[in-house]
């Protein structure tokens, strides 16, 4: 009996969400994506698995080459990757479908999938919503911001306002001409 229990266990750092925590996550994931929304943000959904070199082959990829799970596609013969981390992915998609001369805001929430944990009381499944902002234009640089949180352990009115004072922030960090610049 007892090995029979064990097939059904995760492996070490995965949690899942029952009823009463998944509605809380679904409850904050959608208030992070309609205040976002009502800051500009577009949301995208960018895929759970795509070729390895999305999250490997950029400037600061090192811890997340690391972080990312990476198999053969059995199709292409091509490494497969699960993302570890969205930003990557965002970028690609802005630069690949969306390229536009104006600031692009994107957010996005999901789930990444991690090799180890990265920190205390962290998990190798997080659940996180965040946004990117990117520019183009010579007064403004490539990724203007670039924020995430997992949503996992926070409660709603926290959140709300953590998600609120972060927009607030990156904001601030623009100058004027630059944001005035941007947006047109």
């Amino acid at each position: 009996m007892q090995n029979l229990f064990r097939t059904w266990m995760l492996p070490e750092g995965v949690v899942e969400a029952l009823p009463a925590e998944a509605e809380k996550l679904n409850q904050l994931t959608q208030t992070a994506l309609d205040g976002f929304a009502r800051w500009g943000y577009q949301p995208l959904r960018p895929p759970i698995m795509e070729y390895a070199d999305t999250f490997i082959n950029h400037p600061h990829s090192d811890n997340l080459s690391a972080q990312t799970i990476q198999f053969k596609d059995p199709k292409s013969g091509r490494q497969l990757g699960l993302r570890a981390d969205m930003t990557p992915q965002i970028a690609r998609l802005d630069a690949h479908y969306l390229s536009t001369d104006k600031v692009a805001r994107y957010a996005y929430a999901g789930e990444l999938v991690r090799s180890y944990p990265t920190g205390r009381g962290s998990v190798r499944n997080p659940t996180v919503v965040g946004a990117e902002l990117l520019g183009r234009k010579s007064n403004c640089p490539r990724l203007l911001s670039s924020w995430a949180m997992s949503i996992s352990s926070c409660n709603y009115c926290k959140f709300w306002e953590w998600m609120t004072a972060t927009i607030r922030c990156f904001l601030k960090l623009l100058p004027t001409k630059t944001v005035s610049a941007c947006n047109n």
